[in-house]
């Protein structure tokens, strides 16, 4: 039987980008996303995720610093091969964030501001592509970040399932996706390795695709927007 992760996902919150931070493989100058990501969720739960992570894809992740012109197809197939734990491990993440904020021992305007701080501290380190990738998988978390102090998990839940159930699926497939892209993508930079155009090409095309799912989210998970967001499903 064929399922997706997003059907699995269909009404769960899920932080894509904080779970990309943990596990990154970090340019120079940009170490200190990925502690204070981990701080956040705590140095003892993520060093075993991270460990299980390493364990499992450091033999595709080798293949990929290992290709030069079938770069991007190395790439594709790591991803195919870990989007089952990538995702695992972000939903293991999101649940330890989501019960560190319920007992105050953290915040909502906190985690926005280290996906703020993420977007700039890597954007003059990385290639425009995928700097751009990473402002995309940044707006997928503060989208989720900024509805979820205004509705709740369960309002939350209750309009993904009434109204957005397709858009917000297709949004965690396409947010995953380009998170293991990144992360294969910056291994090679930090191996001071090339990264080919073709690459490069695939991370700005999904880039733009995940954005415009995040905009129609948006407005489904508004309850303010009722009139414009049913305008908008009628095609008009």
């Amino acid at each position: 039987m064929e399922f997706s992760w997003g059907e699995i996902l269909i009404d769960i919150p899920v932080l894509t980008a904080f779970s990309w931070m943990c596990l990154a493989s970090h340019v120079q100058g940009a170490e200190h996303i990925g502690n204070r990501a981990t701080k956040i969720v705590g140095r003892d739960m993520l060093s075993d995720l991270a460990e299980v992570a390493r364990s499992a894809m450091e033999q595709d992740l080798g293949k990929v610093l290992e290709a030069t012109e079938a770069q991007s197809r190395a790439i594709d197939t790591f991803v195919s091969r870990n989007v089952s734990l990538f995702t695992s491990i972000s939903l293991a993440i999101t649940l330890r964030i989501l019960g560190r904020i319920a007992r105050g021992q953290i915040g909502y305007q906190e985690l926005r501001e280290v996906c703020r701080e993420c977007v700039r501290v890597y954007r003059p380190r990385v290639p425009k592509e995928v700097a751009i990738a990473i402002a995309a998988i940044n707006d997928f978390d503060l989208l989720i970040l900024n509805v979820l102090p205004r509705l709740g998990i369960r309002k939350f839940r209750s309009l993904v399932r009434s109204r957005a159930r397709d858009v917000y699926g297709e949004s965690v497939e396409r947010s995953i996706s380009l998170a293991l892209h990144l992360l294969a993508s910056l291994s090679v930079i930090s191996t001071n390795r090339r990264i080919s155009e073709a690459v490069l090409s695939e991370l700005y095309d999904m880039s733009k695709d995940l954005e415009s799912y995040i905009d129609t989210l948006a407005l489904a998970l508004d309850p303010d927007n009722d009139s414009v967001y049913k305008a908008l499903t009628r095609g008009e």
